[in-house]
């Protein structure tokens, strides 16, 4: 019996895992609050918006939880961050 209520208790916490992940739009709005105190990323998030930081994010979906990658090519401040239940933490500083 003791087995079963944890087991349910682990399929209950994946689920609630899975319900929260995080998608490319949470993702750019985090950067913009993020990144909204920093110059010249201010001026580039005024300018292209939230849509467009959502196009260029890449996502590696895991289903419980999500590597987002934003950046360009040829430039090496590349942010990285973890989306799990809705919130996201920094994986470079």
């Amino acid at each position: 019996m003791r087995k079963a209520f944890y087991l349910i208790l682990i399929l209950i916490i994946l689920l609630i895992l899975f319900v929260t992940n995080p998608g490319t739009d949470d993702f750019a709005s985090w950067v913009i609050e993020d990144r909204s105190d920093e110059g010249l990323v201010q001026d580039l998030i005024s300018i292209i918006g939230e849509p467009m930081i959502s196009e260029m994010a890449e996502r590696n979906n895991y289903f419980i939880f999500s590597i987002f990658e934003l950046g360009a090519e040829g430039v090496d401040d590349e942010l990285r961050a973890l989306g799990v239940a809705g919130n996201f933490i920094k994986l470079n500083f």
